[in-house]
């Protein structure tokens, strides 16, 4: 019997990661091609003491069903902590958690783009999230970087080019795979883009919180106080623990 599969997956590309990850299953193999952290950096010790406890005290919290958003106190604490950075404003702002970054990608892809609709990316980007945008069937258009981050008149021809843009996707910080930073000025004039072609902005920051690098909120854009673009921070905490796999979460920023 033959299997016919959707559109959607018979136009996927093989996973170039997962190609990767046989690699470095290998132990006599120290592979920089993908994120692994050292095993010795994994805090196991301290991960067990933590299971036991929550097992012991509070099972059913563990193991049961819970909201969609993700464990009502844990999204509180981190509105506080990125209110405290002042990238989160309870008025216009909301937040939920996701299983890591792909997860949140193909959700913004679902809930924001049809078949068709046009998503700008670096060139080049992660091919985890290309293979999550390609699944969309969206018209996928990368745009070439300069050593501070995207070109900006390569992105704003990209933008005029291409009909129904609705996202640029962004990884500002430590980019992958290029290692490169976006300067400060150059997040700003990202934002005056945005604003002025009506495109939102998701960026993939599961670096920044080891960075000094500094963000780009609405409240600090120079023409906050008159417009504003929907905006998807997709930031990780499982860098800050060796890597290990822990939730993602996604402030969505709001039109103010």
């Amino acid at each position: 019997m033959e299997y016919k599969f959707s559109d959607k997956v018979s136009k996927l590309h093989a996973s170039a990661i997962r190609e990767i990850l046989k690699f470095t299953a290998d132990p006599e193999v120290i592979s920089f091609a993908a994120g692994n952290p050292a095993p010795e950096a994994f805090p196991k010790e301290r991960i067990a003491e933590i299971s036991a406890e929550l097992f012991r005290d509070d099972p059913i919290l563990a193991l049961q069903y819970s909201i969609t958003e993700g464990y009502t106190p844990l999204r509180d604490f981190l509105k506080g902590w990125m209110k405290e950075k002042g990238c989160f404003h309870p008025e216009f702002d909301d937040l939920i958690i996701t299983s890591g970054g792909q997860q949140a990608n193909e959700l913004s892809c679902k809930v924001l783009l049809n078949e068709g609709d046009t998503l700008l990316c670096e060139s080049p980007s992660f091919i985890g999230s290309l293979n999550a945008f390609r699944s969309y069937n969206v018209n996928l258009v990368g745009v070439d970087m300069e050593d501070d981050g995207i070109d900006l008149e390569k992105l704003e021809a990209a933008v005029k080019a291409n009909k129904n843009v609705k996202i640029l996707y962004l990884i500002p910080n430590f980019q992958n795979p290029t290692g490169r930073t976006m300067s400060l000025a150059k997040r700003k004039a990202v934002y005056e883009l945005a604003c002025r072609y009506d495109f939102i902005l998701s960026r993939a920051s599961t670096l920044r919180a080891e960075s000094s690098t500094p963000a780009l909120s609405p409240s600090s854009s120079p023409q906050a106080s008159e417009q504003a673009t929907f905006q998807l921070p997709l930031r990780s905490f499982r860098r800050s623990l060796s890597a290990c796999r822990l939730p993602t979460f996604t402030p969505i920023s709001g039109l103010r």
